[in-house]
C-alpha cells in the first residue's frame, strides 16, 4: 500500500506558551487505515487535527511537513486547501453545541457540502442528508429541526452524518462518540468500520471504541508521541507504562486508577514527560528518550533503548 498522509516532525507552539503544544511528531498512514489518536486532556490530539486543516489560529507556529497523496498541505495554496476540505477530506469536531449553525436546518448543514461540492440541487442533498440521518438512527423529520432542538447526542450524530456525507478520502473525527450512550457508540462504530476505503485518523478517549473501530493506535502523552502500533499488539501488550495503565484502567481490567496528572503545558521539564507518575523510573529518565522501534512498534521509553 502507498502511503496516503504522512507527518514529518510536527510541531505546533504558541506564542503565549513556553513549551509546544505538540512536538516532534512522525506518523505514516496507509491507504484504507484507520488510525485512533488516544490520552489524556491537552496531550495535543485536537491540535494535530487543526494543523492538518491549518484552522489553528494565528499564534500557532508550525513547523514540520504534512503530506496527503503527495501534497504538503503546509505549503500548498489556501485556495486549494479550500477544495481539499469538505470534498476530499471531512472534519467531525469534537464541540456540537458550537458546531452547527443555529440559524440553519439541520438537514440543510448536512447537505451544504453536497451543493457547494458537489452540485446537488438543495431537493436532492435534502433526501439524501435524511438518509444520512437515519443511518445513525435519527429520524427524517431531524432534517427539518435547528440544532437547539435537538439533544447533544443527537447533535453529534448529525455531525458524523454531516462529515460522512461526501464520503471523503481521508475522515478526520475528533471524539465521535463523545456524549452518546454504549448502544449508540456500538452503531457509530458498525457505521466507521463500513467506510473501507477512507483513511481515518480518529481522537478518541473511548477505548473500546478504538478497539472497534482503529487499524493502529497512536498514543500522546503531554504533546509527544509515545507509542504506536497495531492495534491488536497495543490492546493485548501495551508497551509503555502510561499505556498500561491506560488499559489498566478500563472496566473490564478492574478500574486500576493512575496517580497523579500530565503536567501542564507551562511545566514540561526535560526528560521524560512520564516520568513523575511511572512506577519504572530510574536516573536515566532524567534525559528525554528517543522514539524507539522495537517488535514492529515504536516506543518512547527507557526500558526498550536495546
Amino acid at each position: 500500500m502507498i502511503d496516503m498522509l504522512r507527518f514529518d516532525t510536527l510541531r505546533v507552539a504558541f506564542t503565549q506558551a513556553q513549551q509546544p503544544a505538540l512536538d516532534d511528531f512522525s506518523l505514516v498512514i496507509p491507504a484504507g487505515a484507520k488510525t485512533m489518536i488516544i490520552g489524556e486532556t491537552g496531550s495535543g490530539k485536537s491540535v494535530l487535527l487543526l494543523a492538518l486543516l491549518r484552522l489553528l489560529p494565528a499564534s500557532a507556529s508550525v513547523s514540520g511537513q504534512i503530506w496527503f497523496e503527495g501534497k504538503d498541505l503546509q505549503s500548498i495554496p489556501d485556495e486549494e486547501l479550500r477544495r481539499l476540505r469538505g470534498a476530499t477530506f471531512s472534519y467531525i469536531p469534537q464541540s456540537s453545541g458550537s458546531s452547527l449553525n443555529p440559524l440553519l436546518t439541520v438537514g440543510f448543514q448536512v447537505g451544504e457540502t453536497l451543493i457547494e461540492k458537489h452540485g446537488y440541487s438543495r431537493r436532492s442533498a435534502l433526501a439524501e442528508s435524511m438518509r444520512l440521518l437515519e443511518q445513525f438512527e435519527l429520524d427524517r423529520r431531524v432534517a427539518t429541526c435547528y440544532p437547539h432542538q435537538l439533544s447533544g447526542g443527537m447533535r453529534q450524530r448529525a455531525l458524523i452524518a454531516m462529515g460522512m456525507a461526501v464520503s471523503p478520502r481521508l475522515l478526520l473525527a475528533d471524539e465521535p462518540t463523545k456524549g452518546l450512550d454504549g448502544r449508540l457508540v456500538d452503531d457509530i462504530s458498525a457505521c466507521f468500520c463500513r467506510f473501507r476505503q477512507q483513511i481515518m485518523l480518529v481522537v478518541s478517549h473511548d477505548l473500546d471504541f478504538t478497539e472497534q473501530v482503529g487499524n493502529f493506535v497512536s498514543v500522546l502523552y503531554a504533546g509527544q508521541q509515545i507509542e504506536y502500533g497495531c492495534k491488536a499488539d497495543f490492546f493485548t501488550q501495551p508497551l509503555h507504562p502510561y499505556s498500561q495503565a491506560l488499559l489498566a484502567a478500563r472496566p473490564r481490567a478492574g478500574l486500576k486508577s493512575l496517580l497523579g496528572f500530565a503536567p501542564p503545558q507551562s511545566q514540561r521539564q526535560t526528560g521524560c514527560r512520564f516520568r513523575e507518575r511511572c512506577l519504572f523510573r530510574r536516573e536515566q529518565c532524567e534525559v528525554m528518550p528517543d522514539l524507539f522501534e522495537t517488535r514492529g512498534r515504536k516506543v518512547r521509553c527507557w526500558l526498550y533503548a536495546d
